[in-house]
């Protein structure tokens, strides 16, 4: 993940929180619960749960009994936008 200025530490929003813990989950790169979580994000334990939980009904996200993994809907999110990244098409152009 692409570290933010100190400006932008502090979310302004929802969506921004959301898109953070989104983030949490996937830069653990291994199974994670809400508190430690909260500890990577810097949120309070009970805002990341309930955007763990919303997550998780939306399918972005997994909960399993060692904690959340990212979710069907997200790979296959993942899927399009890899897809549509044109950057390894350029790069073999360019050395091929």
């Amino acid at each position: 993940m692409v570290r933010q200025s100190a400006a932008e530490d502090k979310p302004s929003g929802l969506t921004e929180r959301t898109v953070r813990v989104l983030e949490g989950v996937v830069d653990a790169g291994e199974p994670v619960g809400p508190r430690g979580l909260a500890r990577m994000v810097g949120f309070d334990r009970s805002a990341v749960s309930r955007i763990l939980q919303s997550l998780e009904e939306m399918g972005m996200l997994e909960r399993r009994p060692e904690g959340y993994v990212p979710g069907s809907r997200l790979f296959a999110l993942a899927r399009v936008l890899s897809a549509l990244d044109t950057f390894s098409e350029y790069v073999a152009s360019i050395l091929g």
